[in-house]
């Protein structure tokens, strides 16, 4: 994963976040950041039918949580798939959008 976040200019802060939640309709739960001054901001985020909840490190700008795929492609029971920006899931729609959304290009 290394390689794609270098194409990058940086991670946006947590301001720029919870705005871009605010924007896309996304959940963001920002108290303990504006409040507490944690540098952690839980969210979620959609698309293409890909739910994804995660935890968001404004430091350091990485990313962990789990992905669902929609439901009419994955098994029956089966649950949230965990990931971290970190992975190697480069090419795969919803990653490539989420890295999108968390990185100034």
């Amino acid at each position: 994963m290394q390689t794609e976040i270098r194409k990058f200019k940086r991670h946006i802060t947590g301001e720029e976040l919870i705005a871009a939640c605010d924007r896309e309709g996304f959940p963001c739960q920002s108290r303990k950041y504006l409040e507490e001054g944690s540098d952690h901001i839980r969210f979620g985020f959609e698309h293409g039918g890909v739910y994804v909840t995660a935890l968001y490190n404004t430091v350091s700008g990485r990313a962990f949580g789990e992905y669902e795929l929609p439901k009419r492609t994955r098994p029956l029971g089966d649950k949230g798939v965990e990931f971290s920006t970190d992975d190697k899931l480069d090419g795969t729609p919803w990653f490539d959008a989420l890295l999108s959304f968390l990185y100034v290009a």
